[in-house]
């Protein structure tokens, strides 16, 4: 990768830490999280934040994990049936990062649109305001950011509350999969 895609990657990369939202100047500015190595953190205080508010339960050790040595016991029984609910089991797993994921950009998202009718309704009626369209930027009238502002965390929400119902699915069909697999080995060991 270039230096200058490095540079751009950075540009998009915001502090995990889901009440930070800080976004990264440099592409080393950031520190990953040393266990599962798909977090990012502004400083150790978000860091420590975020594990306390639950990063903790979906962070899975990127050298060893329950879930590697689960996959250990199944390879070395080789058996098609043990090896097909772990696929389902890593599946789950993987799906279930991955909204966890989609879930913290949406609320940041939605805190960004927050934060910035807030700071919006301070400023005085005739402001000139201007709206981000693409790569330009248009004047518009305030109460109509304010609007606009107001239905983007609207639709955040709804996308949180869609993502937290794909969550629990996902955390069921993870705990099963991993119930079954436990049950696989518990009579391969008998």
């Amino acid at each position: 990768m270039s230096s200058a895609n490095k540079e751009n990657a950075a540009a998009i990369r915001t502090c995990s830490n889901p009440s930070c939202g800080k976004v990264a100047e440099r592409v080393s500015e950031f520190k990953v999280c040393g266990r599962c190595h798909s977090m990012f953190y502004c400083s150790r205080e978000c860091q420590k934040q975020h594990w306390i508010e639950g990063h903790k339960n979906v962070c899975i050790d990127a050298s060893k994990s329950k879930h590697e040595e689960l996959k250990k016991s199944v390879t070395d029984i080789m058996t098609a049936e043990a090896q097909d609910a772990n696929r389902k089991l890593v599946e789950a797993s993987n799906q279930l990062n991955q909204v966890m994921g989609q879930i913290q950009a949406t609320e940041r998202e939605k805190r960004k649109a927050e934060i910035t009718n807030v700071e919006l309704s301070r400023l005085p009626a005739d402001v000139r305001a201007f709206k981000s369209v693409g790569r330009m930027f248009m004047l518009t009238p305030k109460n109509e950011l304010e609007q606009d502002l107001v239905q983007q965390a609207a639709k955040s929400q709804h996308e949180i509350d869609s993502l937290n119902s794909t969550k629990q699915m996902l955390e069921r069909r993870r705990k099963e999969a991993e119930e079954n697999l436990r049950e696989m080995m518990s009579q391969f060991n008998k």
